[in-house]
């Protein structure tokens, strides 16, 4: 009797697992993987995420972040865009912490289930000391500057208009506080994107 139930069971998987090839094959022969594309032309996002930053000056910087991203019509495979960020710290006993407003372009492209891109940012962003910072006989307790820099990221899809989103800035700081008057700071963030319209179809035209 074990062995007439072992022997069904064999049987009941055999014939799942054929009929599921079958029921792949017919799909792929009617959506080719090669014809098959993500279309972000005209879409808008938003993206929330956490960021840890070495400032470049002592110590390092944690924040949140919020990004804004229209997305422009594809051109050689690649997906243009322009975005908005929001940096601003949260709370820390580290000598300096950073908060930035920045406008950047970025180009994605689709590989598999994958998005990767690479940017570049600019923007206005202000350093605050956690107590008094003093450099060349000068007390701060903050400094602004204009600020610049290479990026890249990866998104990947979770669910119907969520995707996963890490991302990595190296940035030029316009700062007072140190002997060559600028520093470059390292920005590592990880968070949740979400899409305003469902951008993924099939595409046989491409």
């Amino acid at each position: 009797m074990l062995y007439s139930k072992k022997f069904f069971f064999f049987l009941f998987l055999l014939s799942l697992t054929g009929l599921l090839r079958t029921e792949l094959q017919a799909d792929a022969q009617s959506h080719p993987a090669a014809q098959v594309v993500q279309d972000h032309s005209g879409e808008m996002s938003v993206s929330v995420s956490g960021v840890q930053a070495r400032n470049g000056i002592d110590g390092w910087s944690h924040a949140g972040m919020i990004g804004l991203k229209s997305t422009w019509e594809r051109r050689y495979g690649l997906d243009p865009s322009l975005e908005l960020r929001g940096v601003y710290p949260f709370p820390s006993s580290d000598v300096a912490t950073e908060k930035s407003v920045q406008v950047g372009v970025s180009f994605a492209r689709q590989v598999w289930r994958f998005r990767p891109y690479g940017d570049f940012f600019m923007g206005r962003g202000k350093i605050e000391y956690s107590s008094s910072y003093v450099y060349n006989s000068t007390v701060y307790v903050n400094s602004s500057g204009f600020l610049y820099g290479p990026g890249a990221g990866l998104e990947y899809p979770l669910f119907g208009r969520f995707s996963l989103k890490a991302d990595f800035q190296y940035q030029h700081w316009a700062v007072p506080t140190v002997r060559s008057g600028s520093a470059w700071s390292t920005a590592g963030s990880a968070g949740i994107v979400y899409r305003f319209r469902n951008a993924a179809r099939t595409d046989l035209s491409r």
